[in-house]
């Protein structure tokens, strides 16, 4: 039984170690994200979702569910975002999501 949960131990923190970074960004490369949505539905706890503005300015104009833990991002320092629609965040025993908004470097 002990082995058991040095294994499970083992196998959660290495997932942490993995994280991928997955990007949001119109017209991207292969391999980026379109939506922030998108980004998240295909993501796993721990990721980070790393965000770049729309190509045309304008506001992000989607629901997002999010149901993981996760840290969302700017992918450009002095850059703020604007997004319209609903942000819902479910709730489970130790999920953490943080959003992180990148400050102008002095």
């Amino acid at each position: 039984m002990k082995n058991l949960v040095l294994i499970i131990a083992f196998i959660a923190h290495s997932l942490i170690l993995f994280a991928a970074d997955l990007v949001v960004q119109d017209g991207g490369p292969t391999g980026t994200y379109s939506t922030i949505s998108a980004a998240v539905a295909a993501a796993v706890d721990g990721d980070r979702i790393v965000i770049n503005n729309t190509s045309t300015g304008l506001a992000r104009n989607e629901n997002v569910t999010i149901n993981k833990s996760l840290t969302l991002l700017s992918a450009v320092d002095n850059q703020r975002h604007l997004v319209l629609g609903n942000y819902t965040i479910e709730h489970a025993p130790g999920r953490e999501v943080t959003i992180i908004r990148r400050f102008e470097r002095w």
